[in-house]
């Protein structure tokens, strides 16, 4: 028997591989005639341009309100919203015991490093007075900075836990 050397094309793989090349060099070709954009006469391909947006129109909805109506809700809305500004929290700590002239920012910073020492350190004194100390100042600096508050009330609970109270530590020495 004669082993003959069979073709290309008589195997499944070889017929799958001819006709992935022709339908690539099909693409190919097409893209190189059609291109994705539209060609200027610099020869560079630029694409499409959008459609114009269209102008909002009047949805034409009614409300089943009155104008009347709707305007003393405004109305009563406008007073509510006003009367925010004009509402206060009580102070966490007496502040004529925080005086300061550090902005809130520098010492919610440092009071952020002295928070630290409270949760991981067995001792949590010093770091309980500094927190408190820091924080208070801030806290009598912008009162009503819920997250300044927030931050405060979180070391006065956990100093407290410590048989700590704010009333007991050492302040800053510009009290002195």
């Amino acid at each position: 028997m004669t082993d003959k050397a069979k073709g290309f094309w008589s195997s499944i793989p070889g017929i799958l591989t001819g006709i992935a090349a022709v339908i690539t060099a099909m693409t190919g070709l097409y893209i190189a005639i059609n291109g994705n954009g539209v060609t200027t006469t610099e020869g560079t391909t630029t694409p499409p341009t959008p459609p114009p947006i269209a102008e909002a129109k009047e949805t034409g909805y009614a409300s089943p309100l009155g104008p009347k109506e709707i305007q003393s809700i405004e109305d009563a809305a406008n007073t509510v919203y006003k009367e925010l500004a004009k509402t206060s929290l009580n102070p966490l700590v007496d502040c004529q015991l925080f005086p300061t002239v550090n902005t809130t920012t520098s010492l919610m910073s440092w009071s952020n490093s002295y928070q630290k020492q409270i949760i991981s350190d067995n001792d949590k004194s010093y770091a309980c007075n500094k927190t408190i100390d820091y924080r208070g100042m801030a806290h009598c600096k912008e009162p009503n900075n819920l997250e300044i508050r927030q931050a405060l009330n979180e070391t006065l609970t956990l100093c407290r836990a410590a048989d700590i109270e704010w009333t007991e530590i050492e302040h800053s020495a510009i009290q002195k």
